[in-house]
């Protein structure tokens, strides 16, 4: 597909693949996701609360969409979405980073990825100001 001026991009946001030890609450990020990505006026987003009722009832899970392009596809025609934002949080060396990827609803195949660690809100404390080197350093 092609990006069109005037048109806006649908498309929906799956809960969080949670690839971590830690089992943190999770369940805000679709929503917060959504918001930024409706905010920019280039996306129209399907609303979470439904995309995630569509994964709890058991019919679809999480790793299909990133594994299995038949089964995004098929649900994304269930949705009438063009895209897929898929939000997993990894842990690597001790680093919690957040990776969201979009699949494409039209081949199933991931198009772009972007991986950023999250901060800690104890190194985010102890810096005091923002030109200050991070503690970790």
């Amino acid at each position: 597909g092609a990006r069109i001026t005037r048109a806006r991009v649908r498309v929906a946001v799956t809960p969080v693949l949670d690839l971590t030890a830690a089992r943190g609450d999770v369940r805000r990020v679709p929503f917060m996701l959504a918001a930024a990505l409706e905010g920019s006026k280039r996306f129209q987003v399907v609303d979470p609360l439904a995309v995630s009722d569509m994964f709890a009832s058991g019919s679809l899970r999480v790793e299909e969409m990133l594994a299995r392009p038949e089964r995004s596809m098929r649900a994304a025609r269930n949705l009438e979405v063009s895209g897929w934002i898929v939000p997993m949080l990894l842990e690597r060396r001790g680093v919690t980073y957040l990776d969201v990827t979009y699949i494409s609803a039209v081949t199933g195949r991931a198009l772009i990825s972007r991986r950023l660690p999250l901060v800690t809100a104890s190194a985010a404390e102890e810096q005091r100001f923002p030109w200050e080197p991070r503690p970790e350093d």
